[in-house]
């Protein structure tokens, strides 16, 4: 039998198949995406099988036997991988028992079909080997492999486009690489056969090692399955089985077995029986043999008992941070037998945790592990949250989760245990690979549940302590600090008085004095007192005045902001008529209004308004920047001013039909040099102080002023009260 090529290979793909889904299967026995693919390839491998031994039959009952089983093979091949596009790598959509029976009619139709006659009618013997008739049912069969073949590529082409990263790239080497197999599985074991050309069946199953080499870089490369090791396992049992199988071999040769024809089915047969005893046993052996060396070389098992007690004496005897993490992560190193542990404890006033007294690596308090510790609050074992991440359905948790794990493998960190107290996360404890290579095991998770806790506390105690010892060394230098600092204060507090001063004396004196002569000779031009002038010069005369005009006003506006700021602002009081002043302000700025077409009414309370005691001047100036900044604001339509009395208090709102105030731009309006971003845009000019001086003048009253709108195009109004009994604020 296997002395032809042809059976040997189907035999070695059967294998790869076996060994690969096997692995995948005992990796996650309860995920169903493993266990389909497991019975995509175990499939696989008894579709090579049945097409070796219908090759290799000498007898018509036999030939037909084997090529059902075969067809019976390619027949769970479409269903199984069916269901393994259709989960991986998540569900797509809710998938519930009904539609799993509709799914599995077809496959056991197809299975009743090639037991009859309509499948296969009669086999022949040609000179290149078997030739088999084939009937309708056939046709039924092909109908239904293409069909469920093709709606399992569909559905993972699908994800593969909706998938990013990682996940993306797992996926489109299992749909190229089961494409290729499909492809030309297909092409010599489907339609060939359909046309009548039988000769090269043993072809089809060929084309699954190169699937197996396209997984199996997905596996090495993007981490498919999270199943790294089996590639590894994979190559190690193919060697292993190898080895021995030629060991055996040579060893049956050497003692003249089987006439020394080392190529009968015997002698193969015993080779490959002892190579699978090999393959077998060599875990419960690793793991037996193991333990007598971790009990020679790691002293024995963990005992979390005598740890626990260990770690318990070392918090009862540490008072600082430091020494209590290096104990206790001493103590957990030589007991739990891993590569390191670390503590990263919550720096204050930082956001990072660092292990104390070292300059190794931190992490960042908004880093994705710290997130996840502080999200969920359990223990992290970094090979779980692989698995998590593989049965995550959607993008963004996904993604979430592939930062973590990538983080996790960067650091190394194989276990990471979350410190919480009062709902804070204080600190994290790290462990590294176990150097025996076994899993974290729920013994392990149990015991840091109960020590997390005692940890968590001490660490709190000794934060207490280590304040407590540190307060003491800074309190001096923390006075001395003080009062040096606030002779260095008062003495450049007095120099900036003093340079103050010193620029209210220029601006008023160097700034004004030159302002007030060129409008004062601006004024005598344009009024005729030195001859007449023509039109062109009367206009850029007039622009002339405009501008001198306004640098008064802004150098005035600069003045009244350093007063403000040394707390010189000067109130005049006197007792004067509030609506006066309004209609003293809107009769100056009614030309501007009137250039924009605006209507600008005044509504007035129904009760008499007494005078109010303030700064008129100032109050008059406060009007004026409101209104003003209506009219410069609103491109058309109205304003109205509105003025109510309550027992002790004046109000003046000012709304327009403007441009509008957005809500995070109102809070800032009345800050120095803090204008809104249309605002801007409209009219460039502005010192951004305007509001500023007024909510100054306003609460220097014993007032207040606010502004509202509901957005922008919708308008705003300016609102500020004033007490009838104004007392000035000293």
């Amino acid at each position: 039998m296997f002395s032809d090529p042809k059976i040997i290979l189907l035999f070695v793909i059967a294998s790869i198949n076996v060994i690969l889904g096997f692995l995948v299967l005992i990796r996650k026995r309860r995920s169903w995406v493993n266990i389909f693919y497991s019975l995509v390839v175990f499939s696989i491998a008894l579709w090579a099988i049945g097409l070796s031994y219908f090759i290799d039959s000498i007898d018509f009952v036999s030939a037909i036997l084997w090529a059902r089983i075969y067809y019976i093979a390619a027949a769970m091949i479409a269903y199984s991988f069916l269901m393994f596009g259709l989960l991986f790598p998540y569900v797509k959509m809710k998938f519930i028992w009904w539609k799993h029976i509709l799914i599995l009619i077809p496959f056991f139709a197809s299975c009743i079909l090639v037991f009859t006659k309509y499948h296969i009618e009669a086999i022949f013997i040609q000179p290149w080997g078997k030739d088999v008739i084939l009937g309708w049912g056939y046709v039924v069969f092909t109908v239904y492999f293409l069909m469920y073949m093709g709606i399992g590529f569909v559905s993972m082409w699908k994800k593969e486009r909706e998938s990013l990263g990682i996940r993306k790239m797992q996926i489109k080497y299992v749909l190229l690489g089961t494409l290729i197999a499909a492809l030309g599985g297909s092409v010599f074991n489907l339609f060939l056969p359909l046309v009548g050309n039988y000769k090269f069946i043993w072809l089809g199953p060929l084309f699954t090692f190169l699937m197996a080499i396209f997984i199996s870089y997905a596996i090495i490369r993007y981490r498919l399955m999270n199943i790294r090791l089996i590639l590894s396992r994979i190559v190690h049992y193919i060697f292993s089985f190898v080895a021995t199988f030629l060991i055996v071999d040579a060893t049956l040769y050497f003692f003249e077995a089987f006439d020394t024809n080392l190529t009968n089915f015997k002698s193969i047969a015993i080779s490959s029986l002892f190579a699978i005893f090999v393959i077998i046993l060599h875990d419960p052996f690793q793991k037996f043999f193991g333990k007598i060396t971790s009990n020679i070389f790691f002293r024995g098992v963990s005992d979390y008992q005598n740890l626990f007690k260990s770690i318990g004496n070392t918090i009862s005897k540490q008072v600082s941070r430091e020494g209590l993490a290096y104990s206790v992560s001493k103590n957990l190193y030589e007991e739990l037998k891993v590569d390191f542990v670390k503590i990263y404890i919550k720096e204050e006033g930082s956001n990072r945790y660092k292990i104390l007294g070292s300059n190794q690596e931190s992490i960042n308090n908004n880093s994705c592990i710290i997130e996840k510790l502080k999200s969920d609050n359990r223990i992290i074992i970094t090979e779980e949250l692989e698995l998590n991440q593989n049965d995550t359905p959607k993008i963004d948790e996904y993604q979430k989760l592939e930062k973590i794990v990538e983080k996790l493998n960067e650091l190394k960190i194989e276990f990471i245990v979350p410190i919480v107290i009062e709902e804070k996360l204080i600190a994290i404890i790290a462990l590294g690979q176990k150097r025996s290579n076994e899993i974290f095991d729920k013994e392990i998770i149990e015991f840091f549940d109960v020590l997390s806790p005692q940890i968590a506390t001490a660490l709190e105690k000794a934060r207490l302590y280590d304040e407590s010892q540190q307060f003491n060394i800074k309190l001096k230098s923390e006075v001395d600090k003080a009062t040096s600092d606030l002779v260095k204060a008062n003495i450049r507090l007095k120099q900036l008085d003093q340079s103050k001063s010193e620029f209210l004396s220029i601006a008023a004196h160097q700034l004004r004095t030159p302002l007030t002569g060129i409008k004062g000779y601006i004024s005598m031009f344009l009024e005729g007192d030195f001859g007449k002038i023509t039109d062109d010069q009367r206009i850029e005369l007039e622009k002339i005045y405009r501008s001198s005009d306004r640098l008064t006003r802004l150098v005035d506006v600069f003045l009244n902001v350093s007063r403000i700021e040394t707390g010189r602002l000067d109130l005049k009081k006197e007792n004067f008529d509030f609506i006066k002043i309004v209609e003293d302000v809107v009769s100056d700025l009614s030309q501007q209004a009137k250039k924009k077409n605006l209507k600008i009414t005044i509504q007035k309370p129904d009760e008499e308004i007494p005078k109010i005691l303030a700064d008129k001047d100032k109050i008059h100036d406060v009007v004026m920047n409101l209104v003003d900044n209506s009219i410069k604001y609103t491109e058309k339509g109205w304003i109205n001013i509105r003025i109510s009395k309550s027992k002790s208090l004046i109000t003046l709102e000012v709304e327009d039909s403007g441009i509008g105030i957005s809500e995070n731009e109102i809070d800032k309006l009345f800050q120095k040099f803090s204008r809104a971003e249309a605002v801007s845009r409209i009219h460039t000019g502005g010192s951004g102080l305007g509001l500023f001086i007024a909510k100054k003048i306003i609460e220097t009253h014993g007032g207040r002023i606010w502004a509202e709108s509901e957005g922008k195009d919708k308008g705003s109004s300016f609102t500020f009260t004033l007490p009838i009994q104004s007392k000035i604020n000293e």
